[in-house]
């Protein structure tokens, strides 16, 4: 098992993540822990509003915020069917969303999406990597799905507090 390591390095990397109750500064601890466990260019972490059908990015590194229909592209599909995915040939698959390598002069090669769980198991989001230098593999999904878990505690506090204006929290005062 090729993460055996990282797993026992996870309780530090939950420390640190602690000491940072904003979701901003949470994220990028996130995004730049993975990325030194799972060797990828980028690391997108999408929040999931299910009375809007709404995905957008919490976290999009090297992209402004991406805001897609919950049913949208490979991260909807892993999200409406909280089914993790690995795609190591981006364009070769339907479900692919080419529109936002385009708005972002981006190009997917390949990714790899874990549905985030809240508590109870309802899908709170995705954790999505892109570009491995070679193929994602089995491991790359255990690690993700493993992680995941970890970090869902976190995102689902952090929502409960976080005080800016995003579509959750608009959408949570506007329909009571």
């Amino acid at each position: 098992m090729k993460y055996i390591s990282s797993y026992r390095h996870v309780a530090e990397f939950g420390r640190k993540l602690l000491e940072r109750p904003a979701l901003d500064d949470g994220f990028d601890l996130i995004s730049t822990y993975i990325k030194e466990v799972v060797p990828v260019d980028r690391c997108s972490i999408f929040i999931y509003n299910r009375k809007l059908n709404l995905l957008w990015t919490t976290l999009a590194d090297g992209a402004k915020k991406i805001i897609v229909s919950g049913d949208e592209g490979i991260v909807g599909y892993c999200v409406q069917n909280a089914e993790p995915i690995i795609v190591n040939d981006a364009y070769s698959d339907d479900r692919f969303n080419a529109n936002i390598d385009k708005i972002s002069v981006y190009k997917t090669k390949n990714l790899a999406v874990v549905p985030i769980l809240s508590s109870s198991g309802r899908v709170l989001g995705a954790l999505e990597l892109l570009n491995k230098n070679d193929d994602f593999d089995e491991d790359d999904l255990k690690f993700m799905k493993f992680f995941s878990g970890y970090i869902s505690g976190y995102i689902e506090l952090a929502m409960l507090f976080e005080k800016d204006n995003s579509l959750l929290y608009q959408d949570r005062y506007l329909h009571r």
